[in-house]
């Protein structure tokens, strides 16, 4: 899930500042559909995933409370019919209070899937970020002026590194 939850992420932190260099492209329905390809798959893993972290938690705290109503029923009998366990209102009060501080973990880490899977997504893209090259600076001021000719030999240019849209051009500008 989270995962799919970074690929969206990503097509939108890509997107968005670039949205005039798409758009002057008429690259906005390949985006679109992208994104659209990318958040559907998040969709569907989100809602069986929310269905687990929904029902999880509630099936540990059900068993939690069918634990505490099993002991509260057979000490209350023992206390009750007085037999020579010798458990007293007073220990069994004192060994449901223990248990309950043995509960409270187990449900802390009930809930602690859905923060976690959270957590991987954003540090996925952190690490993308960290990885990714970094652009050069094109308004360095201490570039030599070009002299004589430009020349561009075997360029390639795509936008998604998948499908080139410019392949081996060259191309040679003269002076003036």
């Amino acid at each position: 899930m989270w995962r799919r939850w970074a690929a969206v992420s990503s097509v939108l932190t890509d997107t968005i500042p670039c949205i005039k260099v798409v758009k002057s492209f008429a690259g906005e329905k390949r985006t679109v559909k992208k994104f659209e390809k990318y958040n559907n798959e998040w969709l569907r893993v989100d809602i069986q995933a929310s269905k687990i972290v929904t029902i999880f938690p509630q099936t540990v705290s059900f068993f939690i409370s069918c634990g505490t109503l099993l002991l509260w029923a057979v000490g209350g009998q023992w206390v009750i019919k007085g037999t020579d366990s010798s458990l007293t209102a007073g220990l069994l009060v004192s060994f449901l209070s223990y248990a309950g501080t043995f509960y409270g973990p187990v449900n802390f880490f009930a809930n602690l899937s859905d923060a976690y899977n959270q957590a991987l997504s954003a540090a996925e893209r952190i690490f993308d970020i960290l990885d990714a090259e970094p652009e050069p600076d094109f308004n360095k001021e201490n570039c030599p002026p070009i002299r004589g000719k430009i020349e561009f030999r075997n360029v390639n240019f795509s936008f998604d590194r998948t499908k080139k849209v410019l392949s081996d051009i060259n191309l040679t500008i003269e002076p003036g």
